[in-house]
Parts: C-alpha cells; sequence; structure tokens
C-alpha cells in the first residue's frame, strides 16, 4: 500500500464518539416534534439545530454522518412523510436572494438571477413540498451575516423563522457555522427559543470511540445528499 492510499485509508475513517450521539439526540428531537406537529393536522412550528464549532471540529463531518444515520432508517415518520433533506454550504457573502438560488440550484430547478427575491421563494417552498423534502441543512451559514447589522440580521432570521412555521409546508433547519453564528442566532428571542444548539468541541483523543465506520470500497461515488438512503434522485417540480 502507497503512502497516498495509507492516508486515503485514514481520512475515509469516521469513528463515532459520544458528541455523535448528542447530536443524534437533538436531531432525533427536532423529526419527533415534526413529526408529531404533522399528526396533529394543526399549524405548528418546526424546530431546528444550530450547530457550532471552531474550524476544523469536524462540525460537518459529524453533521454528514448523523444525516446518514437519520436516512439510513427505511421507515417513514409516523405522519408518512419520507426522509428527505437537503443540504448546501455557503461559500463567502451571501444574500438571502442568492441563498434561495442556490437551494434552487441543489433541487435541480434552476430560474434567472433576476428574478424578485419573493418568486425564488416562492420557488424554493413550491420545489421542497412537490419534492417531500422537509429538512434543510445550512453549513458555513455565518457568511450570510458576515456583513449585516442588527436589523438585516432580524429580516434573515425572521425569514428563516417563517420558513420553519410556514402554514402549508414547515421545514426543519440545521443551520452550522463557526461559534459567533450562535451570537446572531440568539439576537431573535423567538427564533432562539425553535433552535437547539448543539456545541462541537475539538475531539478529544483521550475519549472513548464507541464505533468505525467501515472505509468505502475502492470506486464507490464519495458521499453526497442525494446518494444517501432515502433521498433518493430529485425531480424538479414544474411550477
Amino acid at each position: 500500500m502507497s503512502r497516498v492510499q495509507r492516508r486515503a485509508l485514514l481520512k475515509s475513517q469516521y469513528f463515532h464518539m459520544p458528541r455523535a450521539d448528542a447530536l443524534d439526540a437533538a436531531l432525533a428531537d427536532a423529526v419527533e416534534d415534526f413529526d408529531a406537529g404533522n399528526l396533529t393536522g394543526r399549524h405548528f412550528e418546526a424546530l431546528g439545530l444550530v450547530v457550532i464549532g471552531e474550524s476544523g471540529s469536524g462540525k460537518t463531518t459529524e453533521i454528514n454522518e448523523a444525516l446518514r444515520r437519520f436516512a439510513a432508517d427505511p421507515r417513514p415518520l409516523e405522519c408518512g412523510l419520507d426522509r428527505r433533506f437537503v443540504q448546501l454550504a455557503l461559500n463567502g457573502e451571501t444574500t438571502w436572494k442568492a441563498l434561495g438560488l442556490e437551494l434552487l440550484k441543489q433541487l435541480g430547478f434552476e430560474v434567472s438571477a433576476r428574478r424578485t427575491e419573493h418568486e425564488i421563494w416562492s420557488r424554493v417552498r413550491t420545489q421542497l413540498k412537490g419534492q417531500g423534502i422537509w429538512l434543510i441543512h445550512i453549513d458555513e451559514c455565518q457568511h450570510m451575516f458576515q456583513t449585516l447589522g442588527d436589523k438585516e440580521v432580524r429580516k434573515v432570521l425572521n425569514a428563516l423563522k417563517t420558513f420553519m412555521k410556514h402554514r402549508d409546508w414547515p421545514m426543519v433547519l440545521i443551520l452550522s457555522g463557526i461559534p459567533e453564528l450562535l451570537k446572531k442566532v440568539n439576537i431573535d428571542r423567538q427564533f432562539q427559543r425553535l433552535m437547539t444548539p448543539v456545541h462541537m468541541a475539538p475531539i478529544d483523543p483521550a475519549a472513548p470511540i464507541l464505533t468505525r465506520s467501515t472505509p468505502p470500497s475502492a470506486g464507490s461515488p464519495a458521499p453526497s445528499v442525494s446518494t444517501f438512503p432515502g433521498c433518493g434522485t430529485r425531480t424538479p417540480i414544474c411550477a
């Protein structure tokens, strides 16, 4: 085995540690609350997570693995919905309109940037509902708030909050980023109430390792949201 192959083998390993259980529990609580809300047939507010940690703490890997475990369960929710979600990572400063365009791209439905913010997000909701997707993970979310003052931050948080309690198709949100993200989330007390913070501390070499994942076989595709069990291939909904 060459040095490159040995390094690739090490990079492919995932070690299930206690912090993964904490993330699983927080995700399960948000999903169960969403499921119960749908069973009531009444309007409800979905819950979400804000996962924070320093760069290099492994938060993105932990979220990917948590969603993989979640989607690996073949059973639908008790309300009948399948386990479908979408993920995206922000790169640099991102506006609310640009986020909507990127979400549409991830959903396989691209529109012109000349569309208004309202039109874009209306299409986003149509696509999410049509494809049965009710959970969104936005990584590196601090980029959405980098240059905004408190007034603009509140506007974005209010839009996210509206997304979570939309009467027609409420969404579970996972926001992840560096610790400064939590300060932005806490600006709005109502939004803060809906979001459970999960802190990803640096990995402790002395912490017990519960399980180790099996590395992928040679030639297997790199994991992505579209290949996670329960997600399948997205088919854009005409609107």
